[in-house]
């Protein structure tokens, strides 16, 4: 199930207060001049299960034109899946320009992640001041890994989705989450399990009341093997009445 949200370029939520200052920064350093939003673009979570508990959600971005960089956050039920990493991916510097990411910010069941691009530079020289525009088209912006805890309905959602050119003006942007029904392979294996043990466990009560049996008749008086009584003296002269 998915559940759209539509962000508009005047509506900033307080993390904007980061990562803007930040773009609009490198957008004087680099030289870029005044550029128009593009958009809309579309941002969204895919799931892919890997092997064993692996769990990999890669952050798509799909009709972006000239962005210059981005923040978002990422989060999870906690409960279902335990975070190991997150890392930006190369698109945003496919374009040309130098990506800046500073180091996401994690906490229980989310994580915010940040890049923003700069004029390419030489080392020791200063940045060039002729514009290059940012990335088009449709990429990977993140990779993240986790690791599946127990079975249930994952749901990831994105949630402060801020998408820039190289200026820091804000394109307009689309966002969705996603929910999926995923199952744990420990508790996939569970009724096999059983199954196995179960089986196993009747063998042995087999063997062992075969074992009884076998021991019980080793020990049986030799009386007890003639249906007469006093069968064993049957054949004795001195024994007969």
């Amino acid at each position: 199930m998915k559940r759209a949200q539509v962000r508009k370029p005047g509506a900033r939520p307080p993390l904007a207060r980061v990562i803007l200052p930040l773009i609009a920064l490198s957008a004087v350093l680099s030289g870029s001049p005044l550029a128009s939003a593009a958009g809309p673009a579309t941002v969204k979570p895919q799931v892919i299960r890997g092997a064993g508990d692996a769990v990999t959600v890669n952050i798509l971005t799909q009709g972006v034109e000239n962005l210059g960089g981005y923040q978002l956050v990422l989060s999870w039920d906690p409960a279902l899946v335990k975070f190991e990493n997150i890392q930006n991916t190369q698109f945003l510097g496919t374009s040309g320009r130098r990506p800046d990411c500073p180091p996401p910010v994690t906490q229980a069941g989310a994580v915010r992640l940040a890049c923003v691009t700069f004029n390419p530079a030489t080392p020791g020289q200063a940045p060039s001041l002729t514009q290059v525009a940012g990335v088009a088209g449709d990429g990977t912006l993140a990779k993240a890994q986790f690791r599946l805890v127990k079975s249930g309905k994952l749901q990831f959602r994105l949630t402060h989705v801020i998408l820039v050119n190289p200026l820091g003006t804000e394109i307009p942007s689309t966002t969705s989450d996603i929910s999926v029904p995923v199952s744990s392979a420990k508790s996939s294996n569970t009724p096999l399990f059983i199954g196995i043990g179960v089986a196993a466990a009747a063998v042995l009560v087999l063997l062992l009341s075969g074992l009884w049996l076998w021991r019980r008749r080793r020990r049986r008086p030799p009386s007890e093997s003639y249906a007469g009584v006093g069968a064993p003296y049957a054949d004795d002269p001195e024994h007969r009445s």
